[in-house]
């Protein structure tokens, strides 16, 4: 369950933000802080649940150097990593077949970013990640009812793959602390190693901004 690729708005050294978000993959927090006139500290947290067969959680950190060439347009690349786990499984045999999915992996990732902001209240931005998963734990488990009962396991721990999320963001400051933000996205595998998982291919979400310290 992809995160929602972190945009903040940053002008000087202290500007912090935080976010809180609701959507299709789930509720997420997520923050950046301004260590210098550059460079910026990014963290997130994100909780999925479908029922009580379905979770995932994960959590990630980043470092990213941002600049403002001229006043509308802000230039970023962030790069971090995170960590999640989560499973996903089909309650009862649907079909005379029960499957169960479970996972632990880590996500080193990279993501340049534009951000235009033509006037003050409202601002577009516009993020590419690049996501390498590496995956710790990728365990499946298809058991059948009939005609004759058994259990199939694939182990899928050590394989890897690359994805890919596109994610559009537009905001709108409510006042001079609080902005509106509308997140639409989506992810795609790319290069991999034997088969991993697939990711969730839609993100959108709506959600509040908090602006603390100096900000643009």
């Amino acid at each position: 369950m992809p995160h929602s690729a972190n945009v903040p708005v940053l002008g000087a050294k202290g500007a912090a933000e935080l976010r809180g978000s609701t959507g299709l993959n789930g509720t997420e927090v997520q923050g950046a802080w301004a260590a210098t006139n550059h460079l910026a500290l990014t963290a997130g947290g994100l909780r999925y649940a479908s029922g009580r067969d379905t979770r995932f959680r994960s959590a990630e950190v980043g470092l990213g150097y941002y600049a403002w060439p001229g006043n509308e347009v802000m230039l970023a690349v962030y790069a971090g990593a995170g960590y999640g786990s989560g499973r996903a499984a089909t309650s009862g045999f649907e079909g005379g077949r029960e499957t169960d999915i479970r996972s632990r992996y880590l996500r080193p990732y990279i993501q340049p970013t534009l951000v235009w902001q033509p006037t003050e209240r409202w601002h577009l931005g516009l993020a590419w990640q690049v996501n390498q998963v590496h995956y710790l734990r990728l365990l499946e488990t298809t058991r059948t009812s009939a005609p004759t009962p058994f259990t199939v396991e694939r182990n899928g721990a050590g394989l890897w793959q690359t994805q890919h999320q596109v994610m559009l963001t537009s905001s709108y400051w409510l006042s001079a602390r609080w902005r509106l933000v509308v997140r639409v996205g989506g992810a795609q595998a790319g290069g991999q190693s034997g088969v991993a998982a697939e990711p969730w291919p839609l993100v959108a979400n709506l959600g509040l901004t908090v602006r603390l310290g100096n900000a643009r």
